[in-house]
């Protein structure tokens, strides 16, 4: 080692020694702030929130009885035994850290409202949260593992989006991180901020059926997508036996014959094209029959551009770089996915009313759902924390001819008789002058 190095280093372990020593000799003031003390009069679980309950249902994107409901489920994992004169219960455990998630504010504010001590703070979110993801992931987020449930999945989607054959749309993201410390270039990706790497699959109902978050921001997305557990079956040459698909679907109008189709995965230009993942046409130059075929196709995707739409607003700590260690990070989110399918399922109208998300009109227009509009009017400057993956660093030329042949074929159905809906045309020859 140089002689400045070791100087270096020398200096650094007497700068820690100090300040251990410092840290060591300081006494505590005193055992609870002398602000918390008074949280049963004036914290806002006691006060606030309860008139806001009373007034309001929607405060924690939740009803009251819904509230109970999740706490009765996972009550148990939040109790503690006493160590002082005001133990923090866990309906106020579970209020702050839906406070935390639902409002996106600091969780500085959170610890003065609720009058807790930040690094108590620190500890509730983090138990509260995995105690939401261990109980519920099982049964909220289910992964289908048999033909009859992948079937209705298909079915569901064939009836809202007319895309038959549809297991699922799926998407990537970035989750945007402060800075975490020590970590270097580990999160840092090539769009120049610190990220998580999330991708996830959604149903015609807008909940998430698959999810994967947690590598690091540097990884490129087409090997993220590659090394998840369901990007990994997609490349199985046995898929259907590993997934339990349903078997390939007979349709009339594919072309001059009667063919077999696969059930398949939509995603968007992004993704690989794969014999059970359909991708758009790519470029500009494109047949009717082509453009015909991206629209329909884009119907089904936007389901999972309106679940992470709806995600984001709703829970809105996402809305700005995620200020938390990165383990953290991946609890926060796995807790807002699990509570978001949650209240998709139990029909919580006020958590996602029918014009929130994107919906038809009576000419089969897409009319924006509202959750658009509250992320235009997001403050000047501010961005969402989940961030688009850059389609360039995912796509590969790598496809399969039976890949090729396959999406050809949905094309072709989507202009026959048995396949086409009467505005896909209109549609498509919008703007033009000579329709």
């Amino acid at each position: 080692m140089a002689p400045h190095q070791t100087a270096l280093v020398l200096h650094r372990v007497f700068i820690l020694t100090a300040l251990s020593v410092i840290t060591q000799s300081r006494k505590r003031r005193f055992y609870q702030r002398p602000l918390n003390t008074r949280r049963a009069k004036l914290g806002h679980h006691r006060n606030l929130i309860q008139e806001l309950w009373d007034e309001d249902d929607s405060f924690f994107r939740l009803d009251r009885n819904t509230f109970n409901h999740l706490l009765n489920a996972i009550g148990d994992r939040l109790s503690h035994a006493p160590t002082h004169r005001q133990p923090i219960s866990p309906d106020e455990r579970l209020s702050m850290t839906l406070g935390f998630l639902a409002s996106g504010a600091s969780q500085k504010l959170i610890a003065l409202d609720w009058r807790v001590g930040r690094s108590t703070l620190h500890s509730i979110l983090k138990e509260t949260c995995q105690a939401i993801w261990d109980t519920f992931k099982d049964d909220v987020v289910p992964f289908p593992t048999t033909p009859q449930e992948w079937k209705k999945i298909s079915e569901e989607f064939k009836a809202k989006t007319q895309f038959p054959n549809c297991l699922g749309a799926i998407d990537g993201k970035h989750v945007k991180l402060q800075a975490p410390p020590l970590a270097g270039s580990t999160y840092y990706n090539y769009k120049h901020f610190h990220s998580l790497n999330l991708m996830a699959v959604c149903d015609a109902n807008l909940c998430f059926t698959f999810v994967d978050i947690g590598s690091p921001g540097r990884n490129s997305d087409g090997g993220v997508f590659a090394q998840t557990a369901l990007g990994a079956a997609l490349s199985d040459t046995d898929v259907v036996k590993t997934l339990s698909l349903p078997p390939d679907q007979y349709f009339d109008g594919c072309g001059e014959n009667r063919r077999t189709l696969p059930h398949v995965f939509v995603a968007d230009e992004a993704f690989p094209l794969r014999r059970h993942i359909m991708r758009p046409f790519p470029g500009q130059n494109l047949t009717e029959r082509q453009e015909v075929y991206n629209y329909r196709l884009c119907r089904a995707r936007r389901l999972i551009e309106n679940a992470f739409g709806v995600l984001t607003q709703r829970w809105r700590f996402l809305r700005g770089d995620l200020i938390a260690f990165p383990e953290n990070a991946v609890l926060y989110v796995q807790a807002a996915i699990v509570l978001h399918n949650w209240l998709r399922k139990n029909s919580v109208k006020s958590y996602c009313p029918p014009k929130y998300v994107d919906h038809v009109g009576i000419n089969g227009e897409i009319i924006n759902g509202e959750w658009r509009d509250e992320a235009a009017r997001m403050p000047s400057g501010s961005s969402s924390c989940l961030q688009n993956i850059d389609k360039r660093h995912m796509a590969s030329n790598n496809h399969t001819e039976s890949a090729v042949e396959i999406r050809e074929s949905y094309a072709d159905f989507f202009i026959s008789p048995n396949g086409e809906v009467e505005w896909q045309h209109r549609h498509v020859r919008r703007g033009r002058d000579n329709p």
